[in-house]
């Protein structure tokens, strides 16, 4: 996002200041110093332009943590709505009863994100050759251990990120 605007008062809003080159031809995504550049980049950007809106919208919720507890309490309710509603849907079609495509079209995305989540892993468990029943036990495990980690976070990034992600290294 930062490549798509140019700020020449300000040359270090660049991509360059959260990503850095490393030696091995890997690049370093910095998280700290992307959510340290929020609060100067956002009043810098469009108003209406989506990437700013979104990015307005995270901000938001990351103020704090009690700000982030709040969204995170709303994106699992959000969740088991949709989820709710996706089961509804799923015994009406198994079942012959109501099914409307309306309904389906609202629960499609969530349903294709946990299909693709469900493969992946499944197929990384086989690859690795890891029971894959063990291999979900241990993705909600580590779920679990992350949401009672972010109230006793002392900083934004170490309530997202465990240790060692908070860097993320890309080919």
């Amino acid at each position: 996002m930062l490549d798509a605007f140019v700020f020449p008062d300000a040359p270090h809003l660049s991509s360059h200041a959260i990503w850095e080159p490393m030696p091995n031809g890997q690049t370093l995504f910095k998280w700290k110093a992307a959510l340290d550049l929020v609060p100067e980049l956002l009043p810098r950007l469009p108003e209406h332009h989506h990437a700013a809106r979104r990015l307005r919208d995270v901000a938001r919720h990351l103020q704090g943590l009690a700000h982030l507890e709040a969204w995170i309490d709303e994106m699992i309710s959000d969740y088991k709505i949709k989820i709710n509603r996706a089961e509804r849907f799923r015994n009406g079609l198994t079942h012959g009863g109501a099914a409307p495509a309306e309904v389906g079209a609202t629960v499609r995305l969530l349903l294709h994100r946990h299909a693709r989540v469900v493969a992946r892993t499944t197929l990384e468990a086989v690859v690795v050759g890891n029971p894959v029943k063990q291999t979900f036990d241990a993705y909600r495990s580590q779920n679990r251990k992350w949401r009672q980690r972010v109230p006793a976070a002392a900083h934004i990034c170490d309530a997202l990120f465990d240790p060692p992600e908070r860097e993320l290294r890309s080919p």
